[in-house]
């Protein structure tokens, strides 16, 4: 009876690669990462909102009343 190569048997024929690696010449220099405008939560609400489907908004409380309410808060 012959023997039956599995999955785990073809993976391990496999070179082992690093997928992050790639064959381009390294850049010397600086890199600029910022932005052409600053994010905002404003902007993360409108992403979350378009990911999840349903409205969320950014809401601005007053620290004293966030305070105060935190007080009054229950969590489940």
């Amino acid at each position: 009876m012959g023997r039956t190569r599995g999955i785990a048997d073809t993976d391990a024929d496999l070179p082992r690669r690093n997928p992050l690696q790639k064959t381009v010449e390294p850049f010397e220099g600086p890199i600029d990462l910022t932005l052409p405008e600053p994010v905002t939560l404003a902007d993360f609400a409108a992403s979350a909102s378009e990911i999840g489907g349903r409205r969320i908004e950014r809401v601005v409380v007053d620290d004293e009343k966030w305070v105060a309410d935190a007080d009054t808060v229950t969590v489940h």
